[in-house]
């Protein structure tokens, strides 16, 4: 019979049994070595609020307050969170979450894509996507290129 992948869709190997794990998504009991797991990286306090409390702070305060435990600084309306905070150097919090899914999930969410017969010969991870400095792409193949 035809095997559709070469790793019949795990990463079992060797093992007889590996453990079950639920999706993020829909609780589905899944195997550990078949789920599409992603890390992401949130902020804890939404854009959203960010904005709003930029707003707050840039109208409804002087320019300096003291609360007895530091300086208070009015934000300016082009700057971030940390302009209007009690801490000189003040980041805000992030969620480090690991989201694990089962097959249906991620396919339904995009987070995989069905792919061709040829195509799921290709067991290389996709391109990373690089930024510069300046927030513009960089290709890596148009970076490599020597100037002389």
């Amino acid at each position: 019979m035809v095997k559709k992948r070469k790793n019949n869709g795990r990463n079992k190997k060797g093992r007889g049994h590996v453990k079950p794990i639920r999706c993020s998504n829909c609780s589905r009991c899944t195997p550990k070595d078949k789920a599409i797991k992603r890390f992401t990286i949130r902020n804890m306090v939404e854009s959203a609020a960010i904005r709003m409390f930029m707003v707050l702070a840039s109208r409804s305060f002087s320019s300096r307050i003291s609360f007895g435990f530091g300086l208070w600084t009015r934000a300016n309306k082009t700057g971030d969170i940390s302009d209007a905070s009690v801490f000189a150097d003040y980041t805000v919090p992030k969620m480090y979450l690991k989201l694990q899914y089962c097959v249906s999930c991620a396919i339904h969410g995009k987070i995989v894509r069905v792919r061709s017969r040829v195509g799921r010969r290709n067991r290389a991870p996709p391109p990373r996507v690089r930024y510069n400095k300046d927030g513009k792409k960089v290709v890596p193949t148009q970076a490599k290129t020597p100037t002389a």
